[in-house]
């Protein structure tokens, strides 16, 4: 499980890419504050799926159980991709994988992870939004 934790120095501490970020901001106005307030109003909600289905895998896991966490996995490293998140995608990649393969020890301690670097991708993009607002206000 030494896995866990490579790629968290592959970007030198930043939750962002910042030529993602750049690249945003160069499209229409009001693209990139549209497309940070979604993720910020929906990744809690895959988040919260899953940390709910992970916490009942201690308790037994069931196929259903590693489908959601699979889903809420690939759905939060898809969203935290596209808005140029560094590591989380890496975390949900291979929490996707472990729920598949029915992994239930890697599952959880990746799970353990996921709320650390949510709560840096969220910082950082409140950031964003703040630095978006303060440039067209």
């Amino acid at each position: 499980m030494s896995d866990t934790g490579s790629t968290a120095t592959k970007s030198g501490g930043d939750a962002l890419d910042p030529s993602r970020i750049a690249s945003y901001r160069q499209r229409r106005p009001g693209f990139l504050e549209r497309l940070v307030t979604v993720y910020l109003d929906e990744a809690p909600i895959y988040f919260a799926k899953l940390k709910a289905s992970t916490e009942k895998l201690e308790t037994g896991a069931t196929k259903e159980d590693l489908d959601i966490i699979r889903m809420a996995a690939h759905t939060l490293k898809s969203s935290s991709a596209n808005l140029g998140a560094v590591r989380l995608p890496e975390i949900c990649q291979k929490i996707e994988t472990a729920a598949l393969n029915e992994d239930i020890a890697l599952v959880t301690a990746l799970a353990a992870t996921v709320g650390a670097e949510m709560f840096a991708v969220e910082q950082a993009l409140k950031a964003v939004l703040f630095e978006q607002r303060k440039a067209v206000g």
